[in-house]
């Protein structure tokens, strides 16, 4: 973006997070969101989308702890996950616990 004089923002991060977490790149997903955060300015990250982007990412990778951490540093912040954040976190459990792997009390 930048080679075209375009100055990257929160939609197009967005896109990012989203298209990293489809491909299964999920912790390159968190270090984006803790940048984006870092940097401040308009590149903040949209707040529950974002943090619910990246969660779901991590737990479709099965890497809940990650997740976890990522969800108490949300309410840390004062960011409140919303439906699809909870959902994200259940589903991630269900299938966890499924095939018995670790679990985390939410």
């Amino acid at each position: 973006m930048l080679e075209f004089n375009c100055t990257p923002n929160v939609f197009s991060y967005s896109i990012l997070l989203k298209g990293l977490c489809v491909e299964k790149r999920s912790q390159e997903a968190l270090e984006l969101i803790h940048m984006m955060a870092d940097a401040g300015g308009s590149c903040q990250p949209n707040v529950v989308v974002s943090y619910s982007t990246v969660v779901d990412g991590l737990l479709k990778e099965g890497e809940v702890n990650k997740a976890y951490s990522l969800l108490c540093e949300m309410l840390h912040q004062g960011i409140s996950p919303n439906v699809v954040t909870y959902s994200s976190i259940i589903f991630g459990m269900c299938k966890v616990q499924g095939r018995g792997g670790p679990s985390t009390d939410v």
